[in-house]
C-alpha cells in the first residue's frame, strides 16, 4: 500500500526526526512506534476496512463533540 500524508504532518515529522536526530529519547520511542505503523500499513494489499479493525489496526472515528 502507498501511504501519502499531508504537508502539516510532513513537516511535524521533519521535527521528530530532527529531535531523534538531537538524542530526544521520547521521540526516539514515538519515531520507532510510528515507524513500525508504517511498516505495517505498507504490507497491507489493500486500504484496511474502516468496520472491521484488526489487532493492529482499530478504526477511529471522529467523536461527536
Amino acid at each position: 500500500m502507498r501511504i501519502e500524508w499531508s504537508d502539516e504532518f510532513d513537516h511535524w515529522f521533519a521535527k521528530l526526526e530532527q529531535r531523534v536526530d538531537a538524542g530526544d529519547i521520547l521521540a526516539g520511542k514515538a519515531y520507532n512506534y510510528i515507524a513500525a505503523a508504517f511498516d505495517l500499513l505498507r504490507r497491507l494489499s489493500q486500504a484496511p476496512d474502516i468496520e472491521n479493525g484488526t489487532a493492529q489496526l482499530k478504526p477511529v472515528r471522529q467523536s461527536r463533540r
